[in-house]
């Protein structure tokens, strides 16, 4: 319980114009200050995190627990549902988060049950390794490997190593152009192996301007899916998914331009990437072709206004080559590219997608040492696919809006909702650890 002493003021005599002023008196002992109890819902109370926070997160002494629900209705895939645990370890003389643990467990009509096993570790701030294991009960399997280095020995060179197994069954193909009809959908298994290492270095000394050089190489099956409502996509497409396993080796280089604050938890600075690549028969590879194209991402947050950010992004691609499969082919859908619409809803030769986002932060918390901020962050994208770009119809333009939920914990963690509608309806989509 609180104790106050009231203040007090000495008394002043004051007199009339022309009087006297009566003499001093000698001043009486000050008497002893009262003090009052101030009631208990007087004294200022903690703030109390919502309820449906104080039921995902808890405390631990280095980092927190949290419970993450699943709900997922990609188009794709159909319903998911399940749980997420994630363990968040910090480090033992800071705050910053050194281990994440996020296994989960998923149940979906096709697929059955699904179990996934993800480790995050961040040894250095600029540094992370990403391991991945799954399997489901119907098809899926996929076991991932991947270092990224922003500051690789200290310097300021760059280095990424990837090697992933991926058996997804939940591959869809409509058929090639912008136009495509949704009856024309077909379900086929995707067996991918991938290995693939970029290096980059800055263009001079303390430059934001990179260039990056990688070679990848990928062996791709494609196969009929276990989704029975669906044709399988020999049958539809006859000619388009041959047996035997095909082989590609792509050089890519790239002119890359990064001030953002973070590649992960972006609030602010530009992002630009200019790539060309190649695939030649004589170089270990089934096909020849070239790709290239562009990325411009840029974010905004307000001086004024803390709490609010804008981020954009314009995407354009363009093969050139004859015969190559759908599946080398630049896609629109996704994700990652234009949330209303499963993966490869519209593929061609070509690819244009813009959005536009504006994130409102709601509400922070920090909780054991983590400062998370909760953010909604209303959308709106424009794609479309083509064979070349004098070939490109306005009536074509797909449209989508829709919002995203996120929870984004500086400098590693951001976990998104995305709702997105579009021409066919609404899709859901969850993802951990993407920018945009």
């Amino acid at each position: 319980m609180l104790r106050v002493e009231p203040n007090t003021a000495l008394a002043q005599t004051q007199t009339d114009a022309g009087q006297r002023r009566p003499k001093a008196r000698a001043k009486p002992p000050d008497p002893e200050p009262e003090t009052y109890d101030i009631p208990a819902e007087w004294e200022k109370q903690p703030e109390e995190q919502p309820r449906i926070i104080r039921w995902m997160v808890h405390p631990r002494r280095r980092g927190m627990f949290v419970n993450l629900p699943i709900v997922d209705t990609d188009p794709n895939r159909g319903i998911t549902y399940g749980i997420m645990p994630i363990w968040v370890v910090q480090g033992e003389t800071d705050d910053r988060i050194r281990h994440i643990h996020a296994p989960s467990v998923t149940y979906n009509e096709t697929f059955r049950i699904n179990s996934i096993y993800r480790y995050y570790y961040y040894p250095t701030k600029d540094s992370s390794l990403l391991l991945l294991a799954s399997i489901s009960q119907v098809v899926d399997k996929e076991f991932l490997a991947q270092y990224d280095d922003f500051r690789l020995l200290g310097t300021s060179f760059l280095t990424r190593f990837k090697l992933q197994s991926n058996i997804n069954g939940a591959g869809r193909f409509y058929g090639i152009g912008p136009n495509t009809p949704s009856s024309g959908e077909s379900n086929y298994v995707n067996d991918t192996l991938n290995m693939s290492l970029l290096f980059g270095f800055p263009v001079y000394k303390d430059s934001r301007w990179y260039i990056h050089a990688s070679q990848a190489l990928n062996g791709q099956k494609v196969s009929n899916g276990p989704v029975d409502a669906l044709p399988d996509i020999d049958k539809l497409y006859p000619l388009v998914a041959p047996a035997h396993r095909h082989q590609s080796s792509v050089a890519r280089l790239a002119l890359n331009y990064d001030s953002r604050d973070n590649p992960i938890t972006t609030a602010q600075g530009a992002y630009a990437d200019f790539f060309w690549e190649t695939s030649q028969r004589r170089f270990a590879s089934e096909y020849t072709y070239r790709h290239f194209g562009t990325d411009l991402r840029y974010f905004h947050r307000s001086r004024r206004e803390p709490r609010l950010a804008t981020a954009g992004r314009i995407r354009f691609q363009q093969m050139l080559g004859e015969g190559l499969p759908f599946w080398l082919l630049p896609q629109l859908g996704g994700k990652y590219v234009h949330r209303a619409y499963g993966e490869g809803r519209y593929v061609d030769y070509g690819l244009l997608v813009a959005s536009l986002e504006e994130r409102f932060t709601l509400f922070e918390i920090k909780t054991a040492g983590v400062k998370t901020s909760y953010e909604l962050d209303p959308f709106t994208e424009l794609g479309t696919v083509f064979d070349a770009p004098g070939k490109l119809a306005r009536k074509y333009m797909r449209p989508v809006y829709g919002a995203s939920l996120r929870a984004v914990a500086p400098p590693q963690v951001v976990g998104s909702v995305d709702f997105g509608v579009g021409q066919e309806g609404l899709s859901v989509f969850m993802d951990v650890n993407y920018s945009f």
